[in-house]
């Protein structure tokens, strides 16, 4: 993702695939494109997941009956067990 990135709406887009319908999880960003690309690390957690402690809220989707809630955070860098502090 482009660094400076602004992460905008986290929610589900219902798709046609044939007859039936597939939930699609999407996160929308606004960015700068000439910007050079960064690595971010996300994790989608239902309700109830635990949470990481380097962990950033960004939002939560439902899906359009529902019956899934999913929760997407941002880590930030990675833990180390073995960093000494």
């Amino acid at each position: 993702m482009p660094k400076g990135a602004k992460l905008l709406k986290f929610d589900v887009i219902e798709e046609e695939v044939g007859e039936s319908k597939e939930y699609v999880l999407t996160l929308w960003a606004e960015v700068e494109t000439e910007n050079t690309d960064e690595e971010k690390i996300f994790r989608v957690l239902g309700t109830g997941d635990e949470i990481e402690e380097n962990s950033t809220y960004v939002g939560t989707a439902f899906d359009n009956e529902g019956l899934y809630v999913r929760h997407l955070y941002e880590l930030s860098e990675a833990k180390d067990e073995n960093k000494k502090e």
